[in-house]
């Protein structure tokens, strides 16, 4: 059953303007066939949830630091406060973080959600790096 804030992020999916470009990472990731798919920053877990759904092989880890006011010029964490209908700010990223979590068990263990309010360790992020560089020479290759 769905809970207060899952059914507060669903309907503010119908005026999310993202998903336009969701299209890419299920091309990318069929060109070099992944098995697993890191994204930094997942906002409300949309994308995540596209991912998930139109890529069922892969396993997701989605990392974000769910941290209010981080960049004081970033209007998101007053955009979930608003959505949360909460007073503090960090309390409505909590929730956020909360309702993404819970969004994403529907995906039986393949997907899992992190915060992390620091740098990734060094050797994931060379993980990450030589994905990026194993893609673009996979796709030069196949032009």
């Amino acid at each position: 059953m769905l809970n207060q804030d899952q059914i507060a992020l669903e309907k503010n999916k119908q005026a999310c303007s993202w998903f336009g470009s969701y299209g890419i990472v299920p091309h990318l990731a069929g060109v070099v066939n992944a098995k697993k798919i890191l994204e930094i920053g997942v906002a409300y877990g949309y994308h995540a949830d596209f991912m998930c759904t139109v890529l069922p092989g892969i396993t997701y880890v989605g990392v974000d630091p769910f941290q209010a006011n981080y960049d004081p010029n970033d209007i998101f964490c007053y955009d979930v406060q608003r959505l949360f209908d909460a007073v503090d700010s960090q309390n409505a990223m909590d929730r956020l973080f909360n309702a993404v979590s819970s969004n994403l068990k529907k995906f039986q263990g393949r997907a899992s959600l992190e915060k992390s309010h620091g740098l990734l360790p060094i050797s994931f992020k060379m993980r990450v790096l030589i994905l990026c560089i194993s893609m673009v020479i996979t796709r030069t290759r196949a032009l």
